[in-house]
């Protein structure tokens, strides 16, 4: 979702007044906040004070920009939605017809990994999900756009029905978020242990997709 950050400590400690330089020191802390996220491999271990320390930055001051933990959380996965839901509204709008399941499959694939930090998307989602305030408001601010994507999925596979297009959508990522979830499971397995059997999410991506456009009508 964000570029490593290259400010230099004293830089992220100049005091920011005009707009461009809150908005700056704003961007400042997402980027620190992705970073110390993928170092940590789960949100529910980060802290602000942990943050304030890789941005190099007060902890007073990422108060001053975001009023808790949650706040962050949610507003890096709101940008990580929106980046996934664009490239997919783009990708499937300019696909040559007919698109089968395949191509929609590939098509959902490519919008994860056009996203270095994917894993960390999983310990976002994981993180929001267990806060009611910040479910709503993402589910708020996704809804357009998961609207405008489950019509265009309707206009080029017919035989969906209205609102089935945004529950493959989120059945597909589920699968992939779980997909996640069990491989790190299998790295924290012990040799002695038998390990879950690899899991493809392509595969089981078609599978779901077949299932709706392939069912008696």
């Amino acid at each position: 979702m964000h570029a490593p950050s290259t400010t230099l400590p004293h830089a992220a400690f100049a005091r920011a007044d005009l707009p461009e330089q809150k908005d700056e020191r704003r961007q400042l802390i997402l980027r620190a906040a992705a970073e110390e996220i993928a170092s940590l491999g789960s949100g529910k271990d980060f802290t602000i004070n942990s943050l304030a320390k890789r941005a190099g930055l007060a902890k007073g001051t990422v108060y001053l920009y975001f009023s808790s933990k949650s706040a962050i959380l949610l507003e890096l996965l709101i940008e990580a939605t929106d980046l996934l839901t664009s490239k997919l509204i783009t990708a499937i709008s300019i696909l040559p017809p007919p698109v089968s399941a395949r191509d929609l499959a590939r098509e959902i694939e490519a919008s994860f990994n056009c996203l270095e930090e994917s894993r960390q998307y999983s310990c976002l989602f994981k993180s929001i999900s267990l806060d009611s305030a910040g479910r709503e408001q993402f589910h708020e601010h996704a809804m357009p756009s998961l609207e405008k994507l489950d019509a265009l999925l309707r206009q080029r596979f017919p035989q969906l029905r209205e609102g089935e297009g945004m529950e493959i959508i989120f059945f597909s990522w589920a699968l992939r978020l779980g997909h996640y979830a069990i491989q790190e499971t299998k790295h924290e397995c012990r040799d002695d242990v038998e390990c879950l059997p690899k899991v493809e999410p392509a595969t089981g991506l078609i599978r779901l997709i077949e299932g709706y456009l392939f069912r008696p009508q």
